[in-house]
């Protein structure tokens, strides 16, 4: 591959590889090197099988039961929003919603169509990894097939949409601005959030000028010409911590420190503290981190490493270390046991897409696919198929509720009894 060819499949590829290697490491409480109990809970990140074999009910890590090299929703999503790019010479956000709706209720782009043994067990149908914020939009989306999500507000920025968000910057990397702008679009697919779809717009601007300069880790030292959307995301961008301002009048500003900069950077305490099983679910904290890992490594595998042992939302916030590193390094960085773990469930169909989108026809402009948006019409067997599939909801006596069976057994394990009552049980922050 041409350098620049090779970066562009870099960061898909990386995308896939970080999500690999974070996925059994995923709900594990955040923890950083140098901590005294930094090997209490699990062996470090890689393909190592001390890491995978845990099969007991109470499994600590790889709570999904994934072989080696298989991925969550955040590849499978990815590969949704590259197929629809493709389908479309640029995005069209009803199909990509139908696409999200397929993977999550037909198994599409999933890991498992290989997997014998995980489709004897389930099916292959049986995805994972569901997130709340996308679940909800996927709910709306079976009711109502509109472009974009009204589920949430304006602050539902959860990482769902930065996570997938590599196909983008591969396919628009010859015109950065439109590139953003679809960046901020397909975010708003799944998510309201301002401050998500904006980071999706800095994750893409950062990857596109790695892809097209080659500066390698110097394209993180030119963040300052970004044109942020929000305070919030410019100081992001900046590796600052931000002041007080009318953005964040309300906000306690030791949770708004993004000087990711510093070799002791860490995820606000307070949200940490909050869910330490789910620290960097939050977009701001996830793109701050991934841009950390990269920072203070000097190579793709140790980036993805750093990422995954911090464990929190490691598949994700590893994904997107992966898409910055992917995109610095290109796919020829990754090391081949990796390659092979990967292609054993993808038969190298993840830099294929890759390769198709970096050499696609200059895509079609987002704001034009907007005029057209309504002439699609959804396939009807399709759509039926995907509404049949829809299971009852999962919910436990604790009122909360579950897409995924994986998870709700998980948390029924770990609920405690009131006292009072004896059939009621309540949540324990997992």
């Amino acid at each position: 591959l041409a350098a620049d060819a090779d970066r562009a499949v870099g960061c898909l590829v990386g995308l896939a590889m970080g999500d690999a290697l974070g996925a059994p490491l995923e709900f594990h409480p955040v923890r950083y090197k140098g901590d005294p109990d930094y090997a209490k809970y699990s062996p470090p990140a890689g393909f190592d099988e001390a890491l995978w074999q845990d099969k007991s009910e109470m499994r600590e890590t790889n709570r999904f039961l994934l072989q080696m090299g298989q991925w969550t929703d955040d590849t499978a999503m990815a590969l949704c929003l590259a197929d629809s790019l493709l389908a479309h010479n640029g995005l069209h956000p009803r199909d990509l919603r139908l696409r999200f709706l397929a993977w999550w209720r037909l198994g599409y782009n999933n890991a498992f169509r290989l997997d014998a043994d995980r489709a004897r067990l389930w099916g292959s149908r049986a995805s994972i990894g569901c997130g709340g914020i996308v679940g909800e939009s996927l709910q709306e989306f079976r009711k109502d097939a509109a472009d974009y999500t009204k589920t949430g507000t304006i602050h539902s920025s959860g990482n769902g949409s930065i996570m997938r968000n590599a196909p983008v910057p591969i396919l628009y990397h010859r015109d950065i601005d439109v590139a953003m702008e679809a960046a901020w679009r397909q975010s708003k697919t799944t998510h309201q959030g301002d401050e998500a779809a904006d980071c999706a717009r800095l994750l893409t601007w950062i990857c596109v000028n790695a892809i097209v300069s080659g500066s390698g880790k110097r394209v993180l030292q030119n963040l300052d010409d970004f044109p942020a959307r929000f305070y919030s995301t410019k100081c992001l961008a900046q590796s600052q911590q931000e002041e007080r301002c009318t953005d964040n009048a309300e906000a306690d500003l030791a949770d708004r420190d993004w000087r990711w900069r510093r070799s002791s950077y860490r995820y606000s305490p307070k949200r940490a503290k909050a869910d330490p099983g789910y620290a960097g679910s939050y977009a701001m904290d996830c793109l701050a981190m991934a841009l950390h890992c990269v920072h203070v490594t000097d190579s793709l595998e140790s980036a993805l490493l750093h990422a995954a042992n911090l464990c929190g939302d490691a598949d994700t916030v590893a994904a997107v270390t992966g898409q910055i590193a992917g995109a610095i390094y290109g796919a020829s960085a990754v090391p081949r046991s990796w390659r092979q773990h990967l292609q054993r469930w993808d038969d190298g169909d993840i830099p294929r897409r890759a390769w198709l989108l970096f050499t696609a026809s200059q895509p079609a402009d987002p704001a034009a696919r907007e005029q057209q948006s309504r002439w699609v019409t959804l396939p009807a067997a399709e759509t039926h198929e995907v509404q049949e599939a829809e299971p009852p909801p999962l919910e436990c006596k604790c009122k909360r509720r579950f897409a995924s069976n994986v998870l709700f057994e998980l948390h029924r394990k770990k609920c405690k009894v009131a006292e009072k009552d004896q059939t009621e049980p309540i949540c324990d922050n997992v």
